[in-house]
């Protein structure tokens, strides 16, 4: 979605950022070029978003972040200090069982561990867990 705007609020940024939202222009500065321009940044995936918007987009996560994720011991790729700890170590070539030792944990704990963060992000498994860690720059 591209929007051509002279003003916007929180609220219609955020509805719109549901609906599809990739590029703002404002409509004082909204000729053919610049709108082909948002057309075109949209359509090849790229944002095309006023400092206003980006700001407020940002100051948006930063509350999502605390006021969720923190305050239920997750960070924004979605994983707890634990499981980005066994994440860890798996990635550094370690088998479930020496996971558990170094740990102090059980075999059957780090497996737990392993199917939980699978399961609730849609991971296929281990591996896809260790490189969905390292995408998202948590390892």
């Amino acid at each position: 979605m591209v929007l051509a705007i002279g003003r916007i609020g929180q609220r219609q940024v955020l509805r719109a950022v549901r609906l599809g939202l990739a590029a703002v222009v404002n409509r004082r500065e909204a000729g053919l070029d610049r709108i082909v321009h948002a057309i075109h940044a949209a359509d090849s995936g790229r944002a095309h978003l006023p400092e206003a918007v980006q700001r407020l987009l940002l100051d948006r996560l930063q509350s999502i972040e605390t006021s969720v994720l923190v305050a239920s011991g997750v960070d924004a790729p979605g994983l707890t200090g634990r499981e980005v700890e066994v994440l860890r170590l798996l990635s550094e070539g370690m088998e479930t069982a020496e996971v558990a030792v170094q740990l102090n944990y059980s075999v059957q704990t780090i497996k737990n561990v392993v199917h939980d963060v699978t399961r609730r992000l849609g991971l296929r498994n281990r591996t896809h867990a260790v490189a969905h860690a390292l995408r998202s720059g948590v390892l």
